[in-house]
């Protein structure tokens, strides 16, 4: 049995999920349904406030603007969630979360995680399918769907006091509750993801906030070769964060600083001035 949470601000959008998840869950359900449109709340917020009221032993939260397309995952998602050792599932992911605060895809694809079919800013679909025969113990997962059983967010609560928001509590999650159970990449539960995500000033921020908060354990890993892979994992973190800062526009002093580490940790420049937006030149002039 299985409670299902959903943050709402599309009332279409969270019927059309009501009716798929009653075709496709294959198991006894409810749905709560939280309308956060008119006096919106940060989604922790949110969450925890749900999960509460949930009435069955395991938890999905999970996007308004998904489709499930597998038929009878909540049966899979029961059947992982049975062991003891799991405490958070998802259906995209990675291996390594770096000490940067970079996206959790921001590095070598071999170490991500993916089945999902997702829809682009630029109005293209692609079923996105990385390494799903690989290790499927992650370091964290992503919001559009995380499932849990109660007893795991009762010892782990979204955070609501450092990400009031919408970014970086999956992230967050993931890590709090990696730090005593296995965090697992479900392959067999496929979704469509109808909208993309987007990367603002507040979420560089919130990540920055993330970064610092589980500085004592980041970089976590679940699998790397060895210590100039992680090396090379780092840098190309940090690559990626930076390209999200220039396209976010973040003040010059906060560009500067993590350009710097890129700098030293890189041994190189190029890499950084190589990226194809006149805004970054004009910011490394400056350095």
């Amino acid at each position: 049995m299985i409670s299902i949470i959903i943050c709402s601000i599309n009332k279409l959008l969270a019927q059309n999920l009501k009716d798929n998840i009653a075709t496709t869950i294959g198991v006894p359900f409810e749905i709560i349904i939280y309308n956060n449109l008119n006096k919106p709340k940060g989604i922790c917020s949110v969450y925890n406030s749900c999960a509460k009221e949930a009435k069955y032993e395991n938890l999905v939260f999970v996007h308004e603007d998904v489709i499930f397309r597998s038929q009878d995952w909540g049966e899979i998602l029961m059947l992982q969630l049975k062991d003891k050792n799991v405490g958070l599932i998802g259906v995209a992911g990675a291996t390594i979360k770096t000490i940067y605060p970079s996206p959790w895809w921001g590095i070598p694809q071999k170490y991500l995680r993916l089945n999902i079919i997702q829809h682009k800013i630029d109005t293209r679909v692609s079923h996105n399918i990385v390494n799903i025969k690989g290790s499927n113990k992650l370091a964290v997962v992503d919001g559009v769907f995380l499932g849990c059983r109660k007893e795991v967010w009762s010892q782990f609560n979204f955070d609501e006091t450092n990400f009031a928001e919408f970014h970086n509590y999956d992230t967050d999650f993931s890590l709090a509750i990696g730090t005593r159970y296995a965090v697992i990449f479900e392959p067999n539960i496929l979704i469509e993801h109808l909208s993309h995500g987007s990367y603002s000033i507040n979420w560089i921020e919130s990540s920055i906030v993330l970064s610092q908060k589980w500085s004592s354990i980041l970089p976590t890993i679940k699998e790397v070769s060895d210590v100039a892979d992680l090396h090379h994992i780092q840098t190309e973190s940090l690559y990626n964060f930076l390209k999200l800062c220039a396209k976010a526009k973040v003040s010059l002093s906060l560009f500067r600083k993590y350009l710097l580490i890129y700098y030293k940790t890189s041994f190189s420049i190029n890499k950084s001035i190589a990226v194809s937006s006149k805004w970054i030149k004009r910011k490394c002039f400056y350095l």
